[in-house]
């Protein structure tokens, strides 16, 4: 899986970035020096998680390996990845990175946020995401001064973050008070997985007023079903008309159509 950046900094890079977006297997490492050896210096960027990871990781590298980036991946409350802060092993980790200089910054996706239901839940999400990634600095060694990038979101926490940047709300100027001092120090960097697409989830969620109406004009586009849709190329692999809510089989991998939960609607179906 491939993730985007999408920077809310105010510098940008000189040439594109690719970010493997979960922590690279072992078995992948070959096919990783490949690609990357297509790019330029750091255009390749993985996630390490625990130092035996890394050991192996960096102990693969032939000598004249290509200069891939390294971000530290944090669990924020998501615990599917990550390390958290509070591990005893963060610290370690933090150091043996930093050591390679290959370290690029932290990371998180703030995935639990499509169990959130409206645009203050998705606001809390980023706001604390952010904290907890100020809070992952304090490990950087004593000198340390290469430039650090703040990467994190989801899709309803990127949508929030739209939101807040056009909002004279207390919650608002909060976020921006967050936000600008961490620019001073470091580069700030939104990512998230369907939101090029947006979906049923961002709908049910509320993540944009559904009408321009109630929209200022510095703001984004509104979001309701009738702003949304897809269409995809399938194979349909079997049908069960015989169960209580047919269904049908199809094979597009279960990323095509979005997996995430919402408690707003049952999924599935567009």
């Amino acid at each position: 899986m491939y993730v985007p950046h999408y920077p809310i900094s105010t510098t940008q890079t000189s040439h594109p970035q690719i970010l493997y977006g979960v922590p690279i297997p072992q078995s992948a490492i070959p096919r990783l020096l490949h690609l990357a050896s297509k790019l330029p210096d750091y255009g390749m960027n993985i996630l390490i998680d625990n130092l035996e990871a890394f050991n192996l990781f960096h102990a693969a590298l032939p000598e004249s390996a290509p200069k891939i980036g390294i971000y530290i991946k944090i669990d924020t409350g998501y615990h599917r990845a990550g390390i958290t802060i509070s591990s005893p092993k963060f610290a370690p980790l933090v150091e043996a990175i930093v050591s390679s200089h290959n370290f690029q910054g932290f990371y998180s996706h703030f995935g639990h946020s499509y169990a959130g239901s409206s645009e203050d839940d998705a606001a809390d999400g980023l706001i604390a995401e952010l904290e907890v990634l100020e809070q992952a600095t304090e490990a950087l060694p004593s000198g340390f001064t290469g430039e650090l990038v703040l990467t994190v979101g989801a899709t309803p926490t990127t949508t929030a973050a739209q939101n807040l940047l056009s909002s004279d709300s207390a919650r608002a100027a909060e976020f921006k008070t967050l936000l600008s001092r961490l620019k001073a120090k470091y580069k700030v960097e939104l990512h998230a997985g369907v939101y090029p697409l947006l979906d049923l989830q961002q709908v049910a969620t509320h993540a944009r007023p559904p009408t321009s109406a109630s929209h200022s004009s510095t703001s984004f586009a509104p979001l309701s079903k009738d702003s949304i849709g897809l269409k995809m190329l399938v194979e349909v692999t079997s049908i069960y008309t015989e169960r209580s809510k047919p269904e049908a089989l199809i094979s597009a991998g279960s990323l095509a159509l979005g997996r995430e939960p919402c408690k707003s609607y049952p999924g599935g179906v567009l």
